[in-house]
């Protein structure tokens, strides 16, 4: 399973569940975990979505993918 906290993205996010992400809303932030199978899918999401000047990553085993938007 793979684990973001995800700043800078809005409410669009929760279209994701529906592909089998989980998400919970903290203040303006979300917590989201999926599956190693979905990881395309986030990114191609997070390089749409994410604010300009945000960054977001996400822990996998044995690393961390680290995306940033300028």
């Amino acid at each position: 399973m793979n684990y973001s906290y995800a700043m800078g993205v809005n409410d669009s996010i929760k279209e994701l569940e529906q592909k089998g992400f989980i998400i919970q809303k903290t203040g303006e932030s979300y917590k989201v975990s999926f599956s190693k199978e979905k990881e395309q899918i986030w990114e191609k999401y997070i390089s749409k979505n994410l604010q300009r000047g945000y960054w977001n990553e996400y822990l996998k085993e044995n690393e961390v993918v680290f995306l940033l938007k300028e």
